[in-house]
């Protein structure tokens, strides 16, 4: 008997902590797709079609979720990865910066 309750008070509290989670906004889903696009450019070598895809998805993210959410963090490391990869050092750098910030 204590066991079975004991089984369901951890499955409640279990429920209770992952609730959130599959709760996700509907513009997270939505940048999670134009990060894909983002990274699917970049891992193809195509560097002048990520780099405007992921400055759409740094702007998305910042708009939606405020310059200290993950999301926002990852699009700003994104962009400056690309930026570097095309040589674009100085651009790179303030935003390798921002994002460690």
């Amino acid at each position: 008997m204590k066991r079975n309750r004991l089984c369901a008070l951890i499955l409640a509290a279990v429920m209770t902590w992952a609730a959130p989670l599959a709760a996700e906004p509907d513009w997270r889903a939505e940048w999670r797709a134009l990060n894909n696009s983002v990274l699917g450019a970049y891992q193809e070598g195509h560097y002048n079609k990520a780099a405007p895809l992921a400055e759409r998805a740094l702007a998305f993210a910042r708009s939606h979720a405020g310059d200290r959410d993950p999301d926002t963090l990852t699009s700003l490391n994104n962009l400056a990865g690309i930026y570097n990869s095309q040589g674009r050092y100085g651009e790179a750098e303030p935003l390798y910066a921002e994002a460690l910030r």
